[in-house]
């Protein structure tokens, strides 16, 4: 039923979009600049965190396409009328952040204009498991790489810099998101005498989530916060789990800065910037060592990076440590 429900959702979304407005984005980006950085819309969560990502490392020259799920909504022709007028207006390079089946057509357009593309990576190889769809786009990914449709590739996890230009020869650069923290945030710590601790990645397997509500658990008074569904109550009564719905930016930052800690150990992350935000915060977040990040770590904060994730004791007893806890029995 509830793979159904997801069915159902997918196909409900709005297919409907001014195509005005978006040329207008466009030509207002062109007008500043000779690069056009695409990015897709997110639907609820899907594809938040690249948008996310996107607008902070190119806040002015991002242009958000609209889309449902993963799923084309802007027509071909219309598609064709985006990349034509960022070219008469002087633009030179299309750079694709994230990678739908549709970003093809963008390519192709592109392509016949005399525009370079360059595409941005933001995952891991982790993510590929069993996931052919995505395999055969990293396929034809280094295929255009190779044949020269795509000029440049930029990538946010460590390593994967040098494995992509050993595959393709195409010159492949490591870049990672800033972190930006608004001013006007509205944070309130929780004044229960519990202490909260934040799960907040999300449901997919590498995220790691059972393993650290877990450790959360054994903190005696702990409260876990996740974001969607309840799937521990074989690990903890109701009441010691609060859900929250998907949030936009400034309530996700309100409320993970109201945590006492946040958890952020997975099993494979491209870069973790949940953690980053969290410490900038003042919230310690313990976090996995297999992103790079810890080179982006002041030295006090590099306590917080483990390197065993899949043991729930041992990120109980970091949680203990982190904030002067008694000791576990």
């Amino acid at each position: 039923m509830e793979f159904i429900n997801r069915i159902k959702k997918k196909l409900s979304g709005k297919s409907q979009y001014d195509l005005q407005n978006l040329l207008n984005k466009v030509k207002k980006i062109s007008a500043n600049y000779s690069e056009l950085v695409i990015c897709p819309e997110n639907t609820d969560a899907n594809w938040l965190g690249i948008k996310n990502a996107t607008l902070s490392m190119f806040p002015d020259k991002t242009f958000i396409i609209p889309q449902n799920y993963s799923n084309q909504i802007v027509s071909d022709n219309d598609l064709r009328v985006l990349i034509r007028t960022f070219s008469e207006n002087k633009g030179k390079r299309i750079i694709l952040s994230g990678f739908p089946e549709y970003y093809y057509k963008i390519i192709n357009y592109s392509n016949k204009l005399n525009l370079n593309v360059e595409f941005i990576f933001h995952g891991g190889l982790a993510e590929l498991n069993q996931n052919t769809a995505s395999q055969r786009l990293m396929e034809n990914i280094f295929k255009f790489a190779k044949s020269g449709k795509i000029s440049k590739i930029y990538v946010v996890k460590e390593g994967l810099d040098k494995l992509f230009t050993a595959l393709t020869q195409v010159k492949t650069i490591r870049i990672t998101p800033p972190v930006s923290i608004d001013e006007n945030l509205n944070l309130k710590k929780f004044n229960d005498n519990k202490i909260h601790i934040g799960v907040f990645g999300n449901n997919s397997y590498n995220k790691n989530r059972h393993i650290q509500v877990a450790a959360a658990a054994l903190i005696p008074d702990s409260i876990v916060h996740v974001i969607g569904e309840n799937e521990f109550s074989y690990l903890l009564p109701k009441h010691r789990v609060i859900t929250h719905e998907q949030m936009n930016r400034k309530e996700f930052l309100e409320i993970l800065g109201s945590m006492n800690i946040n958890l952020y150990c997975s099993y494979s992350e491209s870069w973790g910037q949940v953690t980053l935000e969290s410490l900038a915060l003042g919230v310690p977040c313990l976090t996995g060592n297999n992103s790079g990040i810890i080179h982006k770590l002041k030295p006090e904060e590099k306590k917080y990076v483990l390197n065993i994730v899949d043991n729930p004791f041992v990120i109980a007893n970091k949680i203990v440590e982190s904030l002067n806890l008694a000791p576990l029995e």
